[in-house]
């Protein structure tokens, strides 16, 4: 599935804000002149005050923004700004126990502060896109960098915060992405081919006190991965009879430069196959396999740039759909499909 952020309008401004149970936010959507827009929210939840009144011993907050601005000098050329990013702090409520005589609840209360760590944790994606449309077609070239900031540390008396710490953790993914991208639509017929590379790193900083028996030792965990990834896909799509019977055929390629088995050929085939039934009713059937390379942190897992995992080979999935879907309007649908799903080389 493909998912398309809202365009900002370019005839009038509006702003909207919202109070939730949980979180409050504010969303503006003006034109910035007569070829430009912009969709700018924000959002900031206010659990942590609910939480504490309630003397629950751990404390959520998280906030949000993203904004897309887009710029569309003439019929050809369209150019959009996407920017998305997130901050979430998970603390604690050493208070949580003032005025509390339940045993029980003070037992529960004090192994969620003794065992619970702090966390704090923030992350933004921002990118840019520039559509070229042809006659029947149109190329696409998008850039973007993301970066994932995620840290931990607990410290050996919860109430106490310069108790030496027994967790400190601090890892960091961060990914600069390319892609181009070609789009053919004619006579029944609908194309989509490209490439695309990316930039990874991966850094990991951990402190972590271990006890086995009665002894304790303090593990150090220092690396740094840095390696490209890169891929190719197209698919081919096609409708007969009056649009009735729609086939689609695919796959996807993909490799790298760290893992020791990146010569291999990860290629993700897909098939597909639609009948409407009537106007609004339609029966879909999909086939594929399909490789991703495992996660970072099992990749970068080793200690002082060494990679044990690094043998580590793509995790394959074989992928079977069958489902009836219904659409009684414009803005809604119903589906009932069924799913088959085997892994191999799952870690």
């Amino acid at each position: 599935r493909d998912f398309y952020q809202s365009k900002g309008s370019d005839e009038s401004f509006s702003a909207s804000f919202s109070l939730g149970s949980s979180d409050a936010g504010l969303m503006i959507n003006t034109p910035t002149s007569e070829k430009s827009s912009l969709l700018f929210s924000i959002r900031r939840s206010y659990l942590q005050f609910l939480f504490k009144a309630l003397q629950l011993p751990f404390l959520p907050t998280y906030n949000d923004f993203q904004f897309k601005h887009t710029y569309k000098p003439n019929s050809k050329n369209q150019f959009n700004i996407i920017g998305l990013a997130a901050i979430d702090n998970f603390s604690l409520n050493p208070e949580a126990n003032k005025g509390i005589d339940d045993p029980q609840k003070l037992a529960q209360n004090e192994y969620t502060l003794n065992n619970l760590p702090v966390n704090e944790q923030w992350n933004y994606t921002i990118g840019g896109t520039w559509r070229h449309f042809f006659e029947s077609s149109n190329l696409l070239v998008v850039m973007s960098r993301s970066h994932l900031n995620n840290t931990a540390y607990k410290n050996s008396l919860y109430y106490d915060k310069n108790s030496p710490k027994t967790i400190d953790y601090t890892s960091e993914e961060i990914e600069n992405k390319s892609r181009i991208e070609y789009n053919y639509r004619k006579n029944n017929y609908k194309l989509n081919a490209g490439i695309n590379i990316e930039d990874a790193t991966y850094l990991n900083k951990s402190i972590i006190l271990q006890t086995v028996f009665d002894s304790s030792f303090t593990k150090r965990v220092n690396n740094e991965l840095h390696f490209i990834k890169y891929g190719a896909f197209a698919q081919l799509s096609k409708s007969y009879f009056f649009d009735r019977v729609i086939t689609s055929a695919g796959f996807r390629i993909d490799g790298n430069s760290f893992t020791e088995n990146r010569t291999t050929p990860n290629l993700s085939p897909r098939l597909s196959l639609s009948y409407n039934i009537t106007q609004k009713t339609s029966i879909n059937a999909n086939l594929g396999i399909y490789y991703q390379l495992p996660s970072y942190t099992i990749l970068g897992f080793g200690e002082n740039n060494n990679y044990p995992n690094q043998d580590a080979e793509y995790i394959r999935c074989d992928q079977a759909v069958l489902g009836v879907e219904y659409n009684p309007s414009n803005f809604s649908k119903i589906t009932i499909e069924s799913f088959y799903k085997a892994y191999d080389n799952y870690p």
